[in-house]
């Protein structure tokens, strides 16, 4: 007879299994399969070795402009995100703000919007002839004609940047949050006691006990970056048609796939290709920050 304690864990845990076997493992070794053939959705595919790897590593430059460009967004958003997010968790953990639900709500909501939606709301903010950014900008006398936000390089990589840190500020913020929540008030006490100020708790308590959650954001904000898509997308969609941006200047890695194998090329072959090739870059990229940053490791 089976032994119901044998079988039953199994068959409560089996839906869960299949729908992950079905949607997130089977479509990970197929996208490698596909990347080795030259498919459009339609005709059977025709294998073709590393023939799609080689043309991105030696005949697309942009697969090379989206990961330089995303170097660009790191340096434009990393350090803006991580820190406004610090003061932001600091000032929503403080006993002296009033209504912090609320607050940490409204600072949560750019994260919940959808994606979609800020791309438009934000192409015309930045619109050049209607847009309210010049409107406001020329009527409080700083510029004298309106500013081209998507027609030049570094006015679109600031808007894209901008945008991405609106966006996720607040997510990171809470990440923070989480964290200065999980010290003890006791340490604080204590080191007030000894004489401590303000900055000397936050350089000798806090900063060294939120070392795994600083790494943790800074890992996933790189990560993230390697993500920004439908903000670049909606906003340049909406203004000037243009894949990339002027030049290219805000073509990111998951843009360039999405282009090659969703648009009207439909070369699902060498879009995954690109996807695996960026999955490559990430984790090694990862794999540095995590011994640069000593994750794991013994704590400072």
């Amino acid at each position: 007879m089976i032994n119901k304690k044998t079988w039953a864990p199994y068959l409560f845990l089996s839906p869960y299994v299949i729908l992950f076997l079905l949607f997130s493992i089977f479509p990970i070794f197929f996208s490698l399969w596909i990347s080795f053939n030259h498919w459009n959705g339609f005709n059977p595919p025709d294998f073709a070795g590393i023939e799609n790897y080689i043309n991105i590593l030696r005949n697309d430059p942009r697969f090379f402009i989206a990961v330089r460009n995303t170097f660009i967004f790191m340096a434009m958003i990393i350090p803006v995100q991580i820190i406004g997010a610090f003061l932001i968790a600091n000032l929503l953990n403080s006993t002296l703000l009033i209504g912090k639900s609320f607050f940490r709500t409204v600072f949560f909501l750019p994260f919940l919007t959808t994606p979609i939606a800020i791309g438009v709301i934000f192409a015309q903010l930045f619109e050049r002839n209607n847009g309210v950014i010049n409107q406001m900008l020329m009527n409080w006398g700083f510029i004298e004609q309106n500013i081209n936000w998507t027609g030049e390089v570094w006015l679109s990589r600031f808007m894209v940047s901008a945008v991405t840190v609106w966006r996720f500020t607040g997510h990171t913020a809470i990440i923070f949050l989480a964290g200065l929540m999980n010290i003890n008030p006791e340490l604080y006490e204590a080191a007030e006691i000894d004489g401590a100020n303000r900055f000397q708790k936050m350089i000798r308590i806090t900063l060294p006990l939120m070392k795994n959650v600083r790494n943790f954001v800074i890992i996933t904000v790189v990560i993230g970056c390697f993500g920004i898509f439908e903000e670049p997308l909606m906003i340049f969609s909406n203004t000037t048609g243009i894949t990339g941006g002027p030049q290219h200047s805000a073509l990111t890695g998951t843009w360039l796939f999405f282009d090659v194998g969703f648009s009207a090329q439909l070369r699902f072959g060498y879009a995954s290709a690109i996807s695996f090739l960026l999955f490559l870059f990430i984790a090694t990229l990862t794999l540095v920050i995590t011994k640069v940053l000593n994750v794991g490791g013994e704590s400072d």
